[in-house]
C-alpha cells in the first residue's frame, strides 16, 4: 500500500529529471553536419586578417580581443594561405583599400568552436583573442 501512494510521485520526478536532462542541451551550438566536420578536424588553426597595428599591440603583451558582436561578419581562415588569398581577392577586387596595412593573424581557439558556416564562408562565431602575426 505504501509503495502504491508514493508511484505517482516517483514517475514525476523520473519524468522531470528526464525533462532536465533534455532541456540541457543547447540549441545554439549543434553539432556539426558530417560534410562539415572533416575541415574542423583538418583545420591546423583559426585565422583571419585584420588591421597591421595590432602588431605592435601584441608585441607590447596586449590582450587584443576580436569580437563579432562589435564588428561586421569577421571571415575566417583554416590556413594561413587561404586568409592570404581571401585577403589578395578582396583587395583585387576592391572590397579592401590596396593602400590598407593588413596582416594575417591566429586566433585562440578551435575551428570547431570559433567557425561558424554561413553560404561558403566561415565567419568568426564569438569572441576570440589574437595570439600572433603570422609571416
Amino acid at each position: 500500500m505504501h509503495l502504491l501512494r508514493n508511484l505517482p510521485l516517483c514517475l514525476l520526478l523520473a519524468y522531470g529529471l528526464l525533462l532536465g536532462a533534455c532541456g540541457s542541451s543547447n540549441p545554439q551550438d549543434p553539432a556539426p553536419p558530417p560534410a562539415e566536420r572533416s575541415i574542423t578536424e583538418k583545420c591546423p588553426g583559426v585565422y583571419l586578417f585584420a588591421p597591421s597595428r595590432y602588431v605592435v599591440r601584441l608585441a607590447a603583451k596586449e590582450q587584443i580581443v576580436i569580437d563579432p558582436a562589435h564588428h561586421h561578419p569577421i571571415p575566417v581562415y583554416c590556413t594561413p594561405a587561404q586568409a592570404r588569398r581571401a585577403l589578395e581577392e578582396a583587395r583585387s577586387s576592391g572590397k579592401v583599400p590596396a593602400a590598407m596595412e593588413l596582416q594575417i593573424y591566429l586566433l585562440k581557439g578551435k575551428w570547431r568552436d570559433m567557425a561558424r558556416k554561413d553560404g561558403d564562408t566561415y565567419f568568426l562565431r564569438k569572441a576570440a583573442i589574437l595570439l600572433d602575426a603570422v609571416e
